[in-house]
């Protein structure tokens, strides 16, 4: 047959039928898909695509709309006739297709959605993928739904579904199954839609009217055994009755007559059944543990991935014997606070994986009932990276708060000068001289303000990347090929010392050497690297020799606007140091050079080319 692939695929990833009578296009597609992991089997024509759905069941379809004997949308239309399950994209190779009536007749017809080439290759796989987690997780709810309605129907206990009204003054009739007919000597269709107490007037009095009401205000489910009903329908029949509120807000009663009675597990397969379906494919974390012991029943695949353990490693312990909650008093607390109070909650609880990587959840937990036996759920929300976007979201907010205090505070001052500076201009016109000795103060203002708005370029930069690790001395090496060393001797310091920093650290060393030759005066001759360890922090020191810093600038010399030159390269300097927190001071004696301290803090810091600093703890 020709374009099929006839070889039976692994279909464990998922079966892709990629139909298209263009070789090329085709063998493209087919060639990205396995690429990423599917399963690919190949029609070049309609005819050949209706075979291999029939023979091998695929899991989505790819369905060219133009092929050679069939169009694409009467293939879509056959495949649906035939009752197959797959979902059905329509490909069309022009973007005049999207509203169009060619993709009205596809969806019409059966198909799932559209695709409009050309197509990215991530858009292609993501597409797909999505398509079919809803393609199985609707077979998934199909199967579920039968099976529930399968039981309902065939239940050999009565049971009867309520909804509440007045307030859980009375209830409504949603469903009635086959054994409750039986019992209770009424029909469904004659039930549905009306008040339990139209259809019972002395329903109160028999006491499970009570429990119903119980029931719905706490969500506790309740055992009632023995109630005798007397009343028309009921001429003296006594009955054990299980009465339970569903998440949907329904209440369920299941009952039976005693000399009927049948073990209540018969009649839980609808909770455990909707309970695990849920259990199995939330996207949280959850924990199950046995209220009285405090061991853990069961965990699910969710919390199994995210901490890298199986699930035998989970069954049995105690959650503070787990070793993932760093602080195992905090679980123990946790879990004594859970059987009093039936409630935790923590926002931001550190855990640590199987591998050692950390991360933040938030955690909740609370008590219930399962039958008359009371469990613990924990659920578990990493939420790591929203902590860091927080973080980062902070960082952007301070920056730009004090970006705009820069930007509309010191350069309207600047211009308010120039401004100043041209109306005294206009005046000295005829004074060529006088008239030049303005014009000169008005370019240092323009100067000035020009170096203003490079450092907002900075600033702005500052933050954007990821802080990354940088060797000390390759930084001060490159620094210093950008500034007038004149005859004066470098000292870069260890070649082996890096630091985790942000990618404008050279601008850090830039600004204390620039510093140095601007301000040190005749007398500097040697500006040299050093570092020591002070109870784990990294001191690094940028000394020189010059005329130092008197006492009074030391005050206000990393504030912002401080200086003889524009007041800026220090406070930036601190800024870009801050966000690995490192901090920075100035601790030269005055006439004999200055001294900047950076103080790294324990793990920000690392010898790679020293194994005896991994004894010390250097590179934590």
């Amino acid at each position: 047959m020709a374009g099929v692939c006839t070889e039976m695929p692994d279909t464990k990833n998922g079966l892709i039928l990629n139909v298209d009578d263009n070789e090329a296009g085709r063998y493209s597609t087919t060639k990205i898909l396995k690429n990423a992991g599917f399963d690919v089997i190949e029609a070049a024509n309609g005819t050949d695509a209706l075979t291999l759905a029939a023979d091998q069941h695929p899991d989505l379809v790819l369905l060219d709309v133009k092929l050679p004997d069939i169009s694409g949308f009467e293939v879509c239309k056959r495949l649906r006739q035939d009752k197959q399950t797959a979902s059905i994209l329509v490909v069309h190779q022009s973007a005049t297709f999207v509203r169009s009536p060619d993709q009205v007749k596809g969806l019409e017809g059966g198909a799932d959605g559209y695709l409009v080439h050309p197509i990215e290759p991530d858009v292609l796989v993501a597409t797909l993928r999505s398509y079919l987690r809803i393609r199985s997780a609707e077979k998934a709810l199909r199967e579920s739904e039968e099976k529930f309605r399968q039981l309902f129907a065939w239940m050999p206990s009565a049971v009867a579904i309520y909804d509440a009204t007045d307030n859980g003054e009375d209830f409504i009739f949603i469903d009635f199954n086959a054994a409750a007919e039986t019992i209770d000597r009424l029909k469904k269709e004659d039930l549905v839609g009306k008040r339990v107490t139209q259809v019972f007037p002395g329903v109160k009095d028999f006491g499970i009217f009570d429990v119903f009401q119980r029931v719905w205000r706490t969500g506790q489910p309740e055992y009632f055994p023995q109630a005798l009903y007397r009343d028309e329908h009921h001429p003296g029949t006594w009955r054990e009755n299980w009465v339970y509120k569903l998440a949907s807000g329904e209440v369920v009663a299941i009952y039976n007559d005693i000399t009927e009675r049948k073990r209540a597990e018969e009649t839980l397969r609808e909770s455990e059944e909707r309970y695990r379906r849920l259990f199995e494919t939330a996207q949280d974390g959850i924990i199950i543990l046995d209220e009285e012991m405090g061991t853990i029943i069961d965990a699910n695949a969710f919390i199994l991935e995210l901490l890298g353990y199986p699930l035998e490693y989970f069954v049995g312990r105690q959650l503070w014997e787990l070793g993932v909650i760093r602080d195992k008093s905090l679980a123990e607390t946790a879990f004594g606070k859970l059987r009093t109070e039936g409630y935790v909650r923590y926002e931001d609880l550190p855990l640590v994986t199987k591998g050692g990587q950390s991360m933040d959840v938030e955690f909740i937990s609370n008590v219930y009932f399962v039958g008359e036996k009371k469990i613990i759920q924990c659920n578990i929300r990493n939420i790591t990276d929203r902590k860091r976007a927080e973080d980062a979201l902070a960082l952007a907010s301070r920056k730009l708060n004090l970006l705009s205090g820069i930007t509309r505070h010191d350069i309207n001052n600047q211009l308010l000068v120039i401004s100043s500076y041209l109306e005294i201009s206009k005046k000295s016109l005829g004074n060529p001289a006088r008239t030049a000795e303005f014009i000169a103060k008005e370019q240092k203002t323009v100067d000035t303000i020009a170096h203003q708005i490079s450092f907002t370029k900075d600033y702005e930069e500052m933050g954007i990347k990821a802080p990354v690790w940088q060797k000390v001395h390759t930084t001060v090496m490159n620094v210093i090929t950008r500034l007038p060393m004149r005859d004066i001797s470098i000292d870069a310091g260890d070649p082996d010392l890096e630091i985790f920093a942000d990618s404008l650290l050279e601008k850090v060393f830039y600004n204390l050497f620039d510093n140095a030759l601007r301000y040190g005066g005749e007398k500097i001759t040697a500006i040299r690297i050093t570092n020591h360890r002070d109870n784990g922090v990294l001191v690094i020191a940028v000394e020189d020799d010059g005329n130092g810093i008197s006492a009074e600038d030391k005050k206000q010399l990393f504030t912002k606007g401080f200086g003889r030159h524009t007041g800026l390269g220090l406070f930036l300097s601190r800024e870009i140091l801050s966000i690995t927190s490192i901090t920075i001071t100035e601790n030269g004696e005055p006439g004999k050079g200055a001294r900047f301290e950076c103080m790294v803090p324990k793990g920000m810091y690392r010898f790679p080319g020293q194994r005896t600093d991994k004894k010390s703890g250097g590179a934590d």
